[in-house]
């Protein structure tokens, strides 16, 4: 073996090797198509294994050998395993045909009211205002706790969440009581008069906080203007510097910039600015093209083409674990989804959103076709459409062949994206382009770390 890559800590190692694997696991029901993926690189064959967190150079005759000294069929060679050259069985989820469905996680919608108009913005420029009803929302959550096991609570809006400040509070308050510790909120950062008092709360109550900004002044403020058409940068940063008042600013936050066709050309500068706010904690997604995306065509409103931008993902990517920035986004392809075969929590049944009208959906986009139960406010009953569920749990990485012989585990794509943007929950021709982008940032990142030295 030339070289090994632990992808839980992005460390490359020569061999010797030993001093950081487990000496003892259960090598039983170990798949070679399952586990590891073999990719040729002129001279050598890339070894992947996503579940394992590992990946590995090695050459012909070690490949050859591997294949030629099978101890079962589909079995790792026990002389491969006693080198320690292995990956480990991990259980499918889903495998069965039994519907998952025990959320523990809750997202709260607040409602549509917001101070900025982000050019990208799902919503249109005339929003549904509906007033937020706190008590009935307040009733609902209780139902839910009642019969699921909810250990955290975020809180989502097609608007700005810290705009229902007041509502936030009560509910966050309720939930204690109730034994809930963990929160999570998202802002835009613009807090205006009220920047020391909803961060003090946030900080002491401990809501960890996404703050959406897409990077130095110019691009925040053309992407994120106000609803005057004024920039809303140095709201955002008011709002950071008031987080860093109470110490490391990646124990409160965390940054999230959108991805546009315009950000895309400038997203290692995007990151070294965020990086130099102090944020070591950065995810980026791509931006979806509905509601006010769809009133213009520019680079500020479209997703970039998935293809033309793989170089520069890999270069963000080696350049976080440079400087030790922990970096997240749709385009990672480094770590299976956390919902298994699905392509989330909220789609494999770990968490569930309640919207103003007290419907309960199966994803963070507040759509009819994510639907699948509502509460009652008065009787306080919860009904779950389990027929619903079963639907959409059909898309999955087993139900694509396309997905069971890929090494990238994302659970076949964002649900909500692919059905927005191809009216369909299967995996449609066009959407196949990002696969390959996905596969090939894989490939060159994973490429670039066992050879690029460092080693440990």
């Amino acid at each position: 073996m030339k070289a090994y890559l632990d992808l839980n800590t992005g460390k490359v190692y020569k061999p010797p090797y030993r001093r950081f694997l487990q000496a003892e696991t259960n090598f039983e029901g170990l798949s070679i198509n399952d586990q590891l993926y073999f990719l040729e690189d002129d001279k050598d064959i890339l070894v992947y294994a996503p579940y394992d967190r590992f990946a590995a150079l090695i050459d012909i005759q070690e490949y050859e050998y591997l294949l030629a000294h099978p101890v079962s069929d589909d079995k790792i060679p026990k002389d491969l395993v006693d080198k320690k050259f292995y990956g480990v069985k991990r259980p499918e989820v889903g495998e069965s045909k039994d519907i998952i469905f025990n959320p523990a996680d809750l997202t709260v919608f607040l409602g549509d009211a917001c101070n900025l108009s982000c050019v990208y913005c799902n919503a249109t420029r005339a929003r549904d205002a509906k007033k937020f009803n706190v008590e009935s929302t307040l009733a609902a959550i209780d139902s839910i706790i009642e019969r699921y096991h909810v250990t955290h609570i975020s809180f989502f809006a097609n608007g700005e969440p810290l705009l229902y400040f007041d509502a936030l509070k009560k509910i966050v308050e309720f939930a204690e009581n109730r034994g809930i510790k963990s929160f999570y909120v998202v802002t835009n950062g613009v807090l205006g008069n009220h920047t020391e008092e909803y961060v003090k709360f946030l900080v002491q109550h401990n809501i960890y906080t996404q703050i959406s900004i897409d990077g130095y002044k110019e691009i925040q403020d053309m992407q994120r203007p106000m609803n005057d058409g004024k920039g809303s940068f140095e709201y955002v940063m008011k709002t950071i510097d008031e987080f860093k008042k109470y110490g490391d600013i990646n124990k409160y936050c965390l940054a999230r910039f959108t991805l546009s066709e315009y950000a895309s050309k400038h997203l290692k500068e995007i990151v070294l600015f965020l990086y130099k706010l102090g944020f070591r904690k950065i995810r980026f997604a791509e931006l979806i093209p509905e509601g006010r995306a769809l009133e213009q065509t520019s680079e500020l409103t479209k997703p970039p083409n998935a293809m033309a931008i793989v170089d520069k993902i890999v270069e963000v990517f080696l350049l976080a674990d440079e400087l030790g920035i922990h970096l997240t986004s749709d385009y990672d392809p480094r770590t299976p989804s956390e919902a298994g075969i699905f392509s989330c929590p909220y789609m494999g049944g770990g968490a569930i959103s309640l919207n103003k009208n007290l419907k309960i959906l199966s994803c963070l986009e507040d759509y009819n076709e994510w639907v699948i139960g509502e509460v009652n406010s008065e009787s306080r009953s919860v009904t779950i459409n389990m027929e619903r569920i079963s639907e959409l749990q059909k898309r999955n990485m087993l139900a694509f062949e396309e997905c069971k012989s890929c090494p990238v585990k994302c659970g076949g794509g964002c649900t909500h994206y692919s059905y927005l943007t191809y009216k369909a929950l299967n995996i449609p021709g066009d959407y196949k382009e990002k696969c390959e982008a996905l596969r090939l940032i894989l490939y060159k990142y994973l490429i670039a770390k066992l050879t690029g030295g460092g080693y440990e």
